[in-house]
């Protein structure tokens, strides 16, 4: 990290912002543009291929072959198929497994609905199992607790939640006891490392999301479904388009009378595949360097008395791929609400998430669809003591500072030491 450090230098810091006073930052935080020059090169090249070879681009060809290659050479091998969203990538993984009608299915308590909804439009019923302790990510021990007392499941859909690895060894163990099937929910966790492995090499299918927000991208929208099983891969391919059995000899797919299976069509476009091999190509930079921002966060908050990391980098052979930092609020120190902490905060001209409400068992639309109730202790205990700090690779260290700066003037008004 270089020489990174922090003078501290507090004087006449003034009222807070939400008071009326001068906030710390006035510059809106830095674009990303993660769409650069290379991804309209990458744009152009569909063009002119397709003008030279005199046919319009459309969906399964030369550019999508180019970016599923490179994504599994990224994993380190394996079969890939790029299509319409995340969402999607869920309900073609779920098809692709032909679990029992009615099944249920394990969650993380920690999820998105596009990751849940795929499982109740099918007919299945979530169960959600709650987190580690001062966790977002599912615990092994409370799976095989939920596993033991619902002969049921058929499947358990893992998220690795804001780029940090679950224990996914724990949990295949566990669901290789009880013979269910998993999904890896990579779409926060694009090139994690579990066991010097990259996150989604592990279950039975992996489903990443490729939308504008996402550390890699396709586009605006987009997914990315991926297996290590050829049998596995051919199936996802059909469920991804029309039921088509490609993996036939002789196949033709212009012949409807061909097809096996009624199936949705979620193909990705060449434009968006064109662009996905181009931002794949900075991928590890990109993991790289929002690597060294979170560690200038570590550093930044350890002359705070409220305000620390949520978690911490121990093993060379786990390492997140952050796709936000989260920090902990010492509530017993605090002499307001968190709320109003982070409201404070905000008003300095700093943007957080300050109540991550990804908490499934909360969801209103989702509880009639439950089959048993879970509070989820663990994972809302953990949501109650921390904010998240939205970030990208562009961030500098005037950013952080200011980020810094913020956190300690408003601690300085709502602190015990204050």
């Amino acid at each position: 990290m270089g020489c990174f450090s922090w003078v501290i230098m507090i004087k006449d810091i003034g009222s807070l912002a939400i008071n009326g006073g001068d906030k710390i930052r006035h510059r809106v935080m830095p674009p990303r543009q993660l769409f650069a020059e290379a991804e309209l090169a990458a744009v152009r090249s569909v063009f002119f291929d397709s003008w030279a070879e005199g046919q319009d681009f459309g969906y399964q060809g030369k550019f999508e072959n180019i970016y599923t290659q490179k994504f599994c050479e990224f994993q380190g091998g394996g079969y890939a198929d790029a299509v319409s969203s995340g969402t999607a990538a869920v309900y073609i993984a779920l098809q692709a497994l032909q679990l029992r009608p009615g099944s249920s299915i394990a969650i993380s308590p920690v999820t998105d609905p596009g990751a849940v909804s795929p499982i109740v439009l099918q007919g299945f019923k979530p169960v959600i199992v709650d987190s580690c302790i001062d966790s977002f990510n599912i615990d092994p021990e409370q799976l095989e607790n939920v596993l033991v007392g619902n002969n049921n499941i058929s499947a358990v859909v893992i998220t690795h939640v804001g780029g940090w690895p679950t224990d996914i060894q724990s949990i295949l163990a566990i669901a290789a006891k009880f013979d269910v099937h998993v999904i890896e929910d990579c779409s926060q966790s694009h090139g994690a490392m579990y066991e010097r492995r990259r996150v989604g090499t592990f279950g039975n299918i992996a489903v990443f999301s490729t939308m504008y927000s996402k550390i890699h991208a396709t586009g605006g929208c987009g997914g990315l479904v991926y297996t290590q099983d050829k049998w596995l891969y051919d199936r996802i391919r059909s469920f991804a388009d029309r039921g088509k059995l490609f993996h036939l000899k002789g196949f033709d797919s212009r012949d409807p009378r061909t097809t096996e299976h009624a199936a949705l069509n979620f193909n990705l476009d060449e434009l968006s595949c064109a662009i996905g091999a181009s931002t794949l190509d900075r991928l590890e930079s990109t993991i790289n360097a929002r690597l060294v921002i979170a560690q200038k966060f570590d550093i930044a908050f350890e002359g705070s008395e409220l305000v620390s990391p949520a978690h911490r980098l121990s093993t060379s052979s786990n390492v997140p791929a952050y796709y936000f930092y989260t920090a902990r609020l010492d509530a017993a120190k605090l002499r307001t609400s968190k709320a109003e902490f982070c409201r404070a905060i905000e008003a300095e001209g700093i943007p957080l998430n300050a109540q991550y409400n990804y908490l499934a068992y909360e969801w209103p639309w989702l509880k009639p669809h439950l089959t048993q109730e879970s509070s989820c202790s663990n994972a809302r205990k953990f949501r109650d003591i921390t904010f998240n700090i939205p970030f990208h690779e562009k961030y500098t260290d005037d950013e952080v500072k200011d980020i810094r700066d913020a956190v300690m003037k408003v601690e300085s008004f709502f602190g015990s030491n204050s």
